[in-house]
């Protein structure tokens, strides 16, 4: 659905949710997906590109409140704003409604990617600035720090697929996070309710790398770590935070 830009600082889309099941990781692609198009929209009424051709927006960190349940609805409205930005970072806000309730908050932290050196680049302040499209709101994104009382740790490898590489030759940042998920034993997802997310992402995955993930858990929390074995170095860190269901063993 054609999405409607207030201010060129607010942008709202509204989507069809295909999901027969609360999916978090289709909703982050929604949630993504209006930032593109608020981009594109910015380009397109304001005649500003806010990225060079070469260049690509990639994600660095989550963090993900859950307000409310999923609700059967066959609708999604997502509304996002740049709420932050320096030389090297961007963060926005979105906020998820369904049946008229707000069901997510999200803070995505953005840096910029040249795609011909795979390094980071300068974030066009001068772009933002000029168009005015920062909206500052106190919001702070919070790391995810391992767990001190964990009760046991699991270790679980993972394949990378050809539908796992996205467009900036990397794995998609939605992986990590079906991955996490993939790690966690069924008993504890089924006795418990997911109530927030945080992920930070480090060095970024290839297609040819081999990848494990180490999970620990207590009763509320789960905090795993994402790691490139070719290389040797941490891919990313997710920490989830639950609630028992009553009567949950």
């Amino acid at each position: 659905m054609e999405g409607q830009l207030q201010d060129w600082q607010l942008y709202t889309d509204i989507y069809e949710w295909q999901a027969s099941n609360w999916d978090l990781n289709e909703l982050l692609r929604l949630a993504l997906m209006t930032s593109y198009n608020h981009d594109k929209k910015i380009k397109t009424l304001l005649k500003t590109a806010l990225l060079q051709p070469e260049q690509s927006w990639v994600i660095t960190q989550y963090n993900i409140q859950i307000v409310a349940p999923f609700f059967v609805a066959e609708q999604v409205k997502i509304t996002t704003q740049v709420i932050e930005a320096n030389r090297f970072f961007v963060t926005r806000q979105f906020t998820v409604e369904m049946n008229n309730n707000i069901t997510h908050r999200i803070l995505a932290q953005f840096a910029v990617l040249d795609l011909s050196t795979r390094k980071m680049a300068r974030v066009p302040m001068q772009e933002l600035h000029d168009l005015n499209l920062i909206v500052p709101i106190s919001a702070k994104l919070s790391a995810p720090k391992p767990l001190l009382d964990s009760k046991w740790e699991m270790t679980q490898t993972q394949t990378i697929q050809a539908k796992d590489i996205d467009e900036n030759h990397h794995v998609n940042n939605r992986v990590y996070l079906r991955w996490a998920f993939a790690a966690l034993p069924e008993q504890f997802v089924a006795q418990h309710r997911l109530t927030g997310v945080q992920i930070k992402y480090g060095s970024e995955l290839r297609a040819e790398d081999a990848v494990e993930v180490r999970t620990n858990m207590n009763q509320n929390e789960t905090y795993q770590t994402i790691t490139n074995l070719t290389l040797t170095k941490d891919a990313c860190y997710v920490k989830m935070s639950w609630k028992q269901i009553e009567g949950g063993n």
